[in-house]
């Protein structure tokens, strides 16, 4: 149920903003509040919620108060125990959320336009940071060895 209702953000994308924060709010208090916290983080992880988001993160039609959210519950799954897959999935989301380069003459160089894939990969960018800064013994040795590998 979980899997296909809570998170199948199709069905609640037509629901006013403040209906899909609060709906945010309760997937953060199942993995933040301490009773029952590691076992709802199983349950959750075995549903792949960590890729369900990612998914949500790149549908175009998601508000940006709910691009933050989606981030801020990303940040606290991260957060507790440093899956190195569940990591390896957002780094390599950042990663492709780079438009290829091209080769144009210095002079040419243009900025990249400001869309919603954008402020995402900026909001995955700043919470990978806090994450560091936060964890760093544990998170450095993660993200040194998948950027060593990639």
């Amino acid at each position: 149920m979980v899997e296909h209702v809570l998170l199948d953000w199709t069905l609640w994308v037509t629901s006013p903003v403040p209906i899909q924060i609060a709906l945010l709010n309760f997937l953060e208090q199942l993995v933040s509040v301490h009773w029952y916290r590691n076992h709802n983080l199983t349950v959750l992880r075995q549903i792949n919620l960590v890729q369900h988001l990612l998914v949500t993160l790149q549908r175009g039609d998601v508000e940006v108060p709910v691009l933050e959210k989606l981030v801020a519950v990303l940040g606290v799954v991260l957060e507790d125990g440093f899956l190195a897959s569940e990591l390896e999935n957002v780094i390599r989301f950042v990663i492709m959320s780079f438009d290829p380069p091209e080769m144009k003459p210095h002079h040419q160089i243009m900025r990249e336009p400001m869309g919603k894939h954008v402020i995402v990969r900026n909001l995955l960018l700043e919470m990978l940071v806090d994450l560091q800064v936060n964890q760093k013994k544990c998170l450095n040795s993660g993200i040194e060895l998948f950027l060593l590998n990639y």
